[in-house]
């Protein structure tokens, strides 16, 4: 029988001849390991593990730390419904590119989370804002212009008490179809607001002018027309010194009650002139005399020269346009007297 014991000694000798080769192994089995394993030899790293096998039941509470997930790695199939709660997102996480199409329902915004830093330009678009939503204490002072207002969408519950100022309207943009009957009061009215080419035709009645409004400056060159002035409107203390001339006056319209008492002095009345005639009276006898104003004038009266009282028997407009006088001779010849009419240039 053979002995295949090594002889004494032959183990020292081989480590002694091969330490070197031995180290060099030893390094190499050790490098492949941590290389695989980062974390140690006893954790699992990616090669190890095959696609898919990470299932939910695979995972313990509070594995999945921010040091054990790869970059990009959780994306929106990853994530179970509701996953994400407000604890689990770090600040600043959420940015535009993270974010689905239709991502942020209404029940996931905390009250007051979306201040204006939050939103994108021309991030809040009609579709985007619940019926009802928009409060004053939601609207920054100045945040709505034109562009954000669609057309027909400002009605009138819509507007708070005096909201609406002059420095809110654009030119031109209040036409009668966006006033209510009966809203524009005094108070409403700016001064010299209204101008003529603001009023519609017909528009101002008198129910809707104050009492001594209307002033010469407040109309308009031939404005008042006949049809315009009420009945018996027109009275003395209404008209300005000079201002009825004879174009003003429509034919027959100044009747003798129309005239005040002392009412036309000398000087306001056209030339005026005087047409005679001689009345011979026989004595004993009564005769009538008359004088006619001439085509183109109006008699305005009449009167008698060269006669006693006691003659005069009467002196009278005889016609539209002549002065009668009847007079008789009381003495013992014949009286001659001269009738006059007093003829208005028309």
């Amino acid at each position: 029988m053979h002995d295949h014991r090594p002889a004494p000694g032959a183990a020292s000798r081989y480590l002694r001849s091969n330490v070197l080769g031995l180290v060099a192994v030893f390094i190499a089995l050790g490098g492949t390991a941590y290389a695989t394993h980062p974390g140690g030899e006893d954790t699992i790293s990616s090669v190890d593990l095959q696609n898919q096998a990470v299932t939910t039941p695979k995972l313990a509470r509070g594995a999945a730390t921010a040091g054990r997930i790869a970059a990009e790695a959780v994306n929106s199939a990853k994530l179970a419904d509701g996953a994400v709660s407000t604890p689990k997102l770090a600040d600043g996480a959420v940015t535009a590119d993270k974010l689905h199409p239709d991502a942020i329902p209404e029940q996931t915004i905390p009250d007051g989370a979306v201040s204006t830093p939050k939103l994108a330009g021309d991030a809040v678009t009609s579709p985007k804002i619940a019926d009802g939503t928009v409060t004053t204490a939601d609207i920054a002072t100045a945040g709505v212009g034109s562009l954000e207002i669609a057309d027909q969408s400002i009605r009138s519950w819509d507007i708070g008490p005096d909201g609406v100022g002059s420095s809110e309207l654009k030119p031109n943009s209040v036409g009668s179809s966006e006033i209510v009957d009966g809203v524009v009061g005094t108070t409403e009215l700016a001064d010299f607001a209204v101008s003529g080419g603001k009023l519609a035709g017909n528009s101002v009645t008198s129910a809707k002018i104050v009492d001594g409004t209307i002033r010469a400056e407040d109309i308009l060159g031939s404005a008042v027309t006949n049809t315009k002035i009420a009945s018996s409107a027109v009275t003395n203390s209404k008209i300005a010194s000079n201002a009825v001339t004879n174009s003003k006056i429509a034919s027959n319209a100044v009747t003798n009650s129309k005239i005040a008492t002392a009412g036309v002095r000398a000087d306001e009345l056209a030339g005026i002139s005087t047409q005679s005639a001689i009345l011979s009276v026989h004595p004993g006898d009564t005769n009538i005399g008359m004088a006619t104003c001439p085509s183109g004038t109006q008699l305005i009266s009449g009167g008698v020269r060269g006669v006693d009282t006691s003659s005069l028997l009467d002196s009278y407009r005889s016609a539209v346009n002549s002065w009668a006088v009847r007079a008789r001779s009381v003495g013992g010849q014949a009286d001659f007297v001269t009738v006059e009419a007093y003829c208005l240039s028309a």
